[in-house]
Order: C-alpha cells, then sequence, then structure tokens
C-alpha cells in the first residue's frame, strides 16, 4: 500500500513539474503596448495595475498632467514582464502613445 501511493506521489509531482515548465516555456500570444492617461488619481491607479497583471501587456506607459512618478515606482514593483515608462512631459507623453494598441483616458469631472 505504501509503495503504491509513493509511486502516485512521484508520477503525479513529475506531471506537475513538466506542467509548469511547459507553461514557462512557452512564449505569451500577443503582446500589447498600452498608455493610460490621467494615471496619477485615485480613478487611474487601479486600470494601471490592472493593466500590469495583465500577461498580454508587454509595456504601460503612464502620462497625467499632475505627474505619475509615485503611480510608475508603485506599479514597476509588481513582478510581471510588462515594463513600465513614466512620461513625464507632454512631448514623451506623445511619443508613449505611438504604436499602443490599447489608450485607456481616465477622466473625473466634478
Amino acid at each position: 500500500m505504501t509503495t503504491v501511493l509513493l509511486r502516485w506521489a512521484l508520477r503525479r509531482s513529475a506531471a506537475a513539474s513538466y506542467m509548469s515548465i511547459r507553461a514557462f516555456a512557452s512564449p505569451p500570444g500577443q503582446q500589447w503596448n498600452v498608455a493610460i492617461l490621467g494615471a496619477a488619481g485615485g480613478i487611474g491607479q487601479t486600470p494601471s495595475l490592472l493593466m500590469k497583471l495583465n500577461p498580454m501587456v508587454s509595456h504601460l506607459s503612464h502620462y497625467d498632467i499632475a505627474g505619475t512618478p509615485g503611480v510608475a515606482a508603485d506599479v514597476s514593483y509588481v513582478n510581471t514582464i510588462s515594463e513600465i515608462q513614466n512620461a513625464e512631459k507632454r512631448s514623451s507623453a506623445l511619443s508613449s502613445i505611438t504604436g499602443c494598441r490599447l489608450l485607456q483616458r481616465i477622466q473625473f469631472d466634478d
């Protein structure tokens, strides 16, 4: 009985390790460049974090009139493959928008 359980556990762990290696070895499908405009406010931080956690996002750009170094720093600590860019000036924001597949504009009116 004990040898049967041991064999079953070894087979299961070998299959699990093979599946985990296989999952990391396969490249992701599509890679998206995403820009979030208005990322500094409380409303813009949540979509920034959600986009950072999305495995399809390879490059994430932030821009806000008030500046976004805090948001970019907070989101960059999340351990994913996507790169973070903090657009400080309007000209760098325009260059980060160029080539984006998804552009999210967050606007809050009182």
